[in-house]
């Protein structure tokens, strides 16, 4: 999860609010700010979808540009992000610069020069807060074919129903999506209450956790997955 400032993560939550989303790839967060489409991109006037959201101005607006451009989310997620900021004409040494007078003059720490990508993404713990987190990771549909905890394949069905579900309400700009979490806490419910075999959700994840599905992944149709590696990189 990501760690923005006070203020940059109010806005956000804000703006995931009003469009209904709980969950962010990291596609689609680097989307909200610095919107790229391949092979045709996007104009360098297009207003990035987060400032259209009331009270996120330019200058949060760098903050958070200067905060994604430190924090680790891997090889990929850096390279992709790079290629963004050059073609906006941002750079990394300008947006740390900004960062860290703006954090001076409010009498606050320098933002860090590597941020590991781990703590939490809201300093403040909100209602609302608590449900807009990013993930930064998918997980194929298969790869619960073989993890059975009540009959053979229970698991599987259900991962297939929430994805297939997640799917057919889904828009192109508004996709849906289930976590590894929200999938453990479906199957408790299903599995009902059982005084002598009781289920838990931290039970079904320890499940997970034993079949080397670890986090809190969102869960996609392979076909998705495979494709948004493929194409994570622009070419």
């Amino acid at each position: 999860m990501i760690s923005f400032g006070r203020r940059v993560a109010g806005r956000i939550d804000e703006y995931l609010t009003n469009e209904g989303l709980t969950v962010l790839s990291l596609r689609q967060l680097m989307d909200l700010f610095l919107p790229f489409s391949h092979p045709v991109p996007v104009e360098r006037w297009h207003k990035p979808p987060i400032l259209r959201q009331r009270q996120f101005g330019r200058y949060l607006f760098r903050y958070a540009l200067a905060t994604l451009s430190t924090i680790d989310l891997g090889e990929e997620f850096k390279a992709e992000w790079d290629l963004r900021l050059h073609y906006y004409n941002y750079t990394k040494s300008d947006l740390m610069t900004f960062a860290s007078r703006a954090d001076r003059d409010k009498g606050a720490s320098p933002v860090p020069k590597e941020s590991s990508g781990k703590s939490d993404f809201l300093s403040h713990k909100s209602r609302r807060a608590e449900k807009s987190d990013f993930y930064s990771d998918e997980v194929g549909v298969s790869r619960f074919r073989d993890i059975s905890i009540h009959f053979p394949s229970d698991v599987y069905l259900l991962a297939v129903w929430a994805v297939s579900s997640d799917t057919a309400r889904s828009t192109p700009t508004r996709m849906r999506g289930t976590t590894l979490r929200g999938l453990a806490g479906k199957f408790v419910s299903m599995y009902g209450p059982d005084y002598e075999k009781p289920l838990s959700t931290d039970d079904v994840l320890r499940t997970f956790a034993a079949n080397g599905i670890t986090g809190n992944p969102v869960i996609r149709r392979d076909a998705d997955v495979s494709i948004a590696h493929k194409e994570f990189l622009i070419p």
